[in-house]
């Protein structure tokens, strides 16, 4: 279902979205918005990314209100989905489900158990053209391993064409919303 950017504001609990963006901007925009409304709720809120390790900070943190603090605070947790990817590759869901545990055993003691998690893998892995493990991923996701909401973002372009457009459908339904961005 094609769902409006607010959308991301106060998503329902275990909500599912796929972002499609054109540009990068846009997206970290909006994906900041998203976190930091999470951050505003005293929510947990983590952004997983393949294109940053354990050192760097993502390109959005300067978008991220009070980032070092809620780094420091553990309100906001990076992760480096590097060590991910090959688990993806072999369908080895075991690390998959083992950052869900610690994740819930974070929130066990909040007020607000809701995760807000953010993540470009199965995009990456989409636009590798390792649609097998993508859909694997994204049904995993689908089966909702935590309380929160799960955004995943993909670039719009790579959809529309070959071999790409063969294999969107079976993306899309693995989410509850889309939205364009």
């Amino acid at each position: 279902m094609l769902a409006d950017q607010s959308r991301l504001i106060n998503p329902y609990p275990r909500e599912h979205f796929i972002v499609l963006y054109n540009d990068d901007n846009k997206c970290d925009n909006l994906i900041s918005t998203y976190i930091n409304e999470g951050l505003k709720r005293k929510q947990l809120c983590v952004y997983a990314s393949i294109r940053m390790d354990e050192r760097t900070n993502p390109k959005i943190s300067s978008k991220i209100i009070h980032y070092e603090e809620n780094i420091k605070n553990e309100n906001l947790i990076n992760l480096s989905l590097k060590p991910f990817y090959i688990s993806a590759l072999n369908n080895d869901m075991k690390p998959f489900e083992d950052i869900e545990k610690e994740l819930v055993n974070k929130v066990t003691d909040r007020k607000d158990t809701r995760i807000r998690f953010v993540w470009d893998l199965t995009g990456f892995l989409f636009n590798t053209t390792h649609f097998d493990e993508c859909i694997n991923l994204e049904q995993w996701w689908q089966n909702k391993p935590f309380p929160g909401s799960y955004v995943c973002t993909y670039p719009n372009l790579m959809i529309k064409k070959y071999p790409f457009h063969f294999q969107k459908d079976l993306v899309f339904r693995s989410h509850d919303n889309v939205i364009l961005c």
